[in-house]
Formats: structure tokens, C-alpha cells, sequence
């Protein structure tokens, strides 16, 4: 059964990720979570289970905390938190179109290929880029992109990142 307006509005919805000082994932979307625990594993050998991140207070923390935190409670040793970081996004990207979470089906919706990272870095820039994304720079703060034209669009304020949302989905058409 087709209700009516929602393909249209699942056609129009973009996924965005932020990635300003390592807190792209934060929250409780589970897939997130779910990467950052196999990433954790791959890269110490360990078996950490998905349920050890309900232990964690992850709404209020970034990213690297929670994997300090984790690697802390599991007696892991420690590791490069911007390997990891980088592992859990491809883990991320690679599942985002097959998973069955609420958050999931929307960004799966918005198709991969039309997803746009929002970094600080020329590394957020470079990362977005080598695994196919969009991206736009924020200037304002960090290490701001050595040139604009690294990126398909770059901010000096926040106000300024909807409209630049709106020029890329436009030309994503």
C-alpha cells in the first residue's frame, strides 16, 4: 500500500553526516553504534558485544570518548582513534543501505551516493571524498580547508549550511 507523498518525500531526503572535532557519531542511532563496536573489535582483536554501548552515557559524549570509555571498561589496548574513526565510517557507509532501523531506511532512502559529510579538516574533506561523498567545509573553526575548491561547498557560519544543503541536493538531480 502507497501513502500518498511519501516516495516523493523519501526521494527528497539527503543523508548528512557531521564530522566538526570526531563526534560524527553520537546519539542512539544503533547502526552507528553497532560500527563503532565492530570497528573497536577488528581493530583489537577483542569480542566487545553491541550491548556494551547501553552501558555508556553515548548521547552525551563524542565519538572518541565513548571508544576511550570502551576500551577503558574492556581492558583493550590501546589504539589510533583516527583509525578507528575512519574504519567506523566505512563500516557505516557500507551498511547504511541494507539496515532495518528507523534511521537506517531513511538514509537508505537517501541513497549513499547522495550523502554529504560536513567536516572542519582538510582530512574531514579528503576522507568524504576518497569513500565518495559530498562534502562541505566549515571554515570557521579547526583546520579549515587549505583551498575552497577541496570541497563542494564550504561555510564560514552555520546559518549558511541549509542553503548550501539545498545547491548540492539541486545538482544532485
Amino acid at each position: 500500500m502507497e501513502i500518498p507523498g511519501v516516495a516523493s518525500w523519501l526521494e527528497r531526503q539527503m543523508l548528512v553526516l557531521f564530522d566538526c572535532d570526531g563526534t560524527l557519531f553520537v546519539g542512539d542511532d544503533p547502526l552507528a553504534q553497532e560500527s563503532m563496536i565492530e570497528a573497536l573489535n577488528r581493530i583489537t582483536g577483542a569480542e566487545v558485544e553491541p550491548s556494551a554501548m547501553d552501558e555508556l552515557d553515548h548521547e552525551a559524549h563524542c565519538a572518541r570518548w565513548l571508544a576511550r570509555e570502551l576500551i577503558r571498561k574492556h581492558s583493550l589496548p590501546k589504539i589510533d582513534l583516527s583509525e578507528w574513526a575512519d574504519l567506523v565510517g566505512e563500516i557505516y557507509l557500507e551498511r547504511v543501505d541494507g539496515s532495518d532501523s528507523v534511521t537506517g531506511k531513511s538514509r537508505a532512502a537517501a541513497k549513499t551516493e547522495g550523502a554529504v559529510a560536513v567536516g572542519d579538516t582538510s582530512r574531514d574533506v579528503r576522507r568524504a571524498q576518497d569513500l565518495g561523498l559530498r562534502v562541505v567545509a566549515v571554515g570557521f573553526d579547526g583546520e579549515p580547508p587549505a583551498a575552497e575548491e577541496e570541497a563542494d561547498g564550504v561555510i564560514r557560519t552555520m546559518p549558511r549550511l541549509v542553503e548550501t544543503l539545498r545547491r548540492i541536493r539541486e545538482g544532485l538531480s
